[in-house]
């Protein structure tokens, strides 16, 4: 099976996948980073508001 590997940048601190993932083809590597998309987003979020006040957080 293909190994696939998810790095993820959050604007500023990027993360590399050093060990990756066998899936079976592209359609389930899609649907695997689809799936880690919310686990991003709330880590992003949360080190977000340990850095700013929440009316300041995202991208600007």
């Amino acid at each position: 099976m293909p190994l696939y590997f998810f790095d993820t940048h959050n604007g500023s601190d990027p993360r590399i996948d050093r060990v990756g993932r066998e899936l079976r083809d592209d359609d389930a590597a899609r649907l695997a980073g689809l799936d880690t998309l919310p686990d991003v987003a709330r880590d992003t979020i949360s080190e977000c508001f340990k850095r700013r006040p929440a009316r300041r957080c995202g991208h600007h």
